[in-house]
């Protein structure tokens, strides 16, 4: 039986737009049908439960630009790897958006009482703006699929490949790159905790994120000695993974975890240091000790004012 991962070009949308542009003498020039491409990828089991799914998508990068990758709506609940595109280009010209989750309890396929049987299911839509006339192609591979029999049996699925046709009205300039807006997203939810089974038993972040109305692009995590709401965008951020292995395991820091969405919004969260830390606990000694010396010099002090060579003195 084959098993086929299926790359599904959706749609191209396309706005159309009147520009007058000025060329020695005033002409009015027409650029109509401009617009992205959006790119599905899409699990067919052909009648067997998919348990873990992992692939790369290809693309040239003389012909498209990136601009997205969306998992809103996948039949994938859990990334082992969010689909991300690669910050390098292979020697071949392309760029790569890999990806790879885990399906538990298995997926055989969408069902709905409008129809009989069972349909593919989305697993992330890439959303790529052509910036070259022609006919280049994209490519989906490395995939590895597994069955849910309990042996994540691996099913041989072959390479997909699909061919896009560029015309020159397709192709416009991307927009000026915003300023990514802060959202509260209540769905995410990073906390701090501790087991032999990660990391020796240091103090690790981990991420609770099951927000649907957005797909993550990357998370971003820093440890601050002290906190203030309004400098949070001048922060040292870091690209992190989970679990996430805290730099000070005293826990005297502020820890930051920041989750980055594909559009163009994020959503963080503050960690506050424990009250029994070693270096909180330092500190309370110190004021311990501060106030019992006080305490001693000022009784002291009493006993020496109210004895009879202090009055002799005075005297």
């Amino acid at each position: 039986m084959k098993y086929l991962f299926t790359l599904v070009c959706i749609s191209i949308f396309f706005t159309s737009t009147h520009v007058d542009a000025a060329v020695l003498d005033i002409q009015q020039e027409e650029i109509a049908e401009q617009g992205t491409l959006v790119l599905t990828v899409t699990l067919d089991p052909q009648g067997e439960s998919i348990n873990a799914l992992a692939a790369t998508f290809s693309y040239p990068t003389e012909y498209f630009s990136f601009v997205s990758a969306s998992t809103v709506g996948s039949v994938v609940p859990l990334w082992v790897v969010q689909p991300k595109v690669s910050k390098s280009v292979d020697f071949s010209g392309l760029s790569h958006v890999s990806f790879e989750g885990i399906i538990p309890g298995g997926f055989d396929g969408i069902r709905s009482p409008y129809y009989e049987g069972l349909k593919p299911g989305t697993i992330v839509q890439i959303t790529l703006q052509p910036r070259k006339v022609g006919n280049p192609s994209v490519l989906l591979n490395n995939i590895d699929v597994r069955k849910h029999d309990g042996k994540a049996t691996k099913l041989d699925v072959k390479e997909d490949i699909l061919t896009v046709s560029i015309e020159k009205n397709n192709i416009q300039s991307l927009p000026k790159k915003q300023i990514p807006k802060e959202i509260k997203n209540p769905n995410f939810s990073p906390y701090i905790t501790q087991t032999d089974l990660v990391h020796d038993g240091a103090y690790v972040v981990m991420m609770q994120d099951d927000t649907t109305q957005h797909s993550v692009d990357h998370y971003e995590i820093v440890e601050t000695s002290t906190y203030n709401p309004s400098n949070v965008s001048t922060y040292r951020w870091r690209t992190a993974s989970f679990p996430y292995k805290l730099l000070y395991q005293s826990r005297n820091t502020f820890t930051h975890v920041k989750a980055v969405y594909t559009d163009n919004t994020f959503a963080y969260a503050t960690l506050p240091p424990v009250e029994n830390s070693s270096s909180n606990l330092t500190i309370s000694r110190i004021l311990v000790y501060v106030i019992i010396t006080l305490v001693v010099i000022l009784i002291l002090r009493t006993i020496y004012a109210r004895s009879p060579r202090y009055f002799r003195k005075k005297n």
